[in-house]
């Protein structure tokens, strides 16, 4: 993986752009020459010199913005990452060890006793499960909106 603040630094010390392709192998600041291809055999191909100026010109013009996109990209990844980590520690929050599978039949009788069927209070714990998840999930969100 590139070094991201390396390639940073060296965008920020290099010559401020746009830069632009002029002729076949010179590339410009404004009115600066900023690179001027070495000479080449005869044999070879103007165009591609051409090309290798574009592409170096382009390139350059475009860093500044691909490295913000990514910084922020990488900043939306990390909230998501921080928010699914928030969800894996609630999964392991109730292990079988210290809170056992009950008897459902037996429950699900004592509860009709009562008036209250199970799928009653199974719908209400599954309401504040999927409530807390998606509650970790739009604070994500909306922290990441308010940045932007």
């Amino acid at each position: 993986m590139p070094d991201y603040d390396a390639l940073r630094k060296l965008e920020e010390a290099a010559t401020p752009g746009p830069w632009t392709a002029v002729e076949r192998d010179i590339i410009m600041s404004g009115v600066l020459d900023v690179a001027e291809a070495a000479p080449q055999p005869d044999d070879y191909d103007a165009r591609q010199l051409s090309a290798n100026a574009e592409f170096i010109a382009a390139a350059r013009n475009a860093l500044p913005q691909l490295l913000d996109e990514l910084a922020e990209l990488r900043a939306k990844l990390e909230a998501r990452e921080d928010a699914l980590r928030q969800i894996a520690q609630w999964a392991d929050a109730y292990p079988l060890d210290v809170f056992p599978e009950p008897d459902f039949q037996r429950a699900s009788a004592l509860l009709m006793a009562g008036g209250i069927t199970l799928d009653a209070i199974s719908a209400s714990n599954m309401r504040y499960v999927v409530k807390e998840v998606g509650l970790i999930a739009k604070t994500a969100l909306a922290a990441q909106q308010e940045k932007e």
